[in-house]
């Protein structure tokens, strides 16, 4: 999996390189801002509170799950294995309260589950990759366009832009989390039993993902403003 995440990253990083030979026109410039706003955003949403599970956490019967900060599960998604011989969804007893039930589930959904892991993964790496090159080339692009007698300094704008959609994403993702969570939580309690820590959780991966991209918007746009 990480030669498979590293190559991809390679080839990724290796396409937007290419923009660093090309002149930016207005059009390009503004397309590669936006590009690195949302990139940041994204970037940001892999380090909210909870994340897919990795590395030694998976095994031959743990084939998926999502994990917290801390490091501990809180949900697994598992093939058959010595004590219990069926697919099922495991959930921590220490965030449900209750135990653990071992929710029956057929064999395609954890392939599924697993499928979908990896893909988060591999595309996360490889998008982090790249926002860290898009943000060399939108450098390197207001650099050249100052250089060249422009009146209105790009430079400052896109500095303050890089720095503010940076902290922004990573703000947009703590009250997302937060968000999140109250919401699926909410949602989840309905269905009694452990619906409110599996909701929860899901609701606050969502509630990350799009509160960093929308407070990388707003941040990139307040940087500007500052430093313009």
């Amino acid at each position: 999996m990480k030669c498979r995440s590293y190559r991809m990253s390679g080839i990724l990083i290796m396409l937007f390189s290419s923009f660093l030979v090309v002149p930016a026109t207005a059009g390009s410039r503004d397309t590669l801002d936006e590009a690195g706003t949302l990139l940041h955003g994204i970037s940001a949403s892999r380090h909210g509170e909870y994340k897919f599970l990795s590395g030694k956490q998976l095994s031959r019967s743990t084939q998926a799950g999502i994990g917290n900060s801390a490091g501990e599960w809180v949900m697994r998604f598992d093939k058959p294995h010595e004590k219990v011989d069926f697919s099922h969804i495991n959930f921590n007893k220490k965030f449900t309260g209750v135990k653990d039930p071992h929710i029956p589930v057929p064999d395609s959904v954890i392939t599924a589950a697993s499928s979908v892991s990896s893909a988060v993964q591999t595309v996360g790496t490889g998008l982090y990759y790249v926002s860290v090159v898009t943000d060399g080339v939108r450098l390197v692009s207001a650099i050249n366009d100052d250089m060249s007698g422009n009146k209105q300094k790009q430079t400052p704008k896109v500095v303050g832009s890089i720095a503010g959609s940076t902290a922004g994403g990573y703000a947009g993702v703590v009250a997302g989390n937060t968000v999140g969570a109250w919401v699926g939580g909410t949602i989840g309690s309905i269905f009694g039993g452990v619906g409110a820590a599996p909701g929860a959780v899901i609701g606050s991966m969502i509630g990350g993902f799009f509160g960093g991209i929308g407070g990388s918007s707003v941040g990139s746009a307040v940087g500007e403003e500052i430093m313009s």
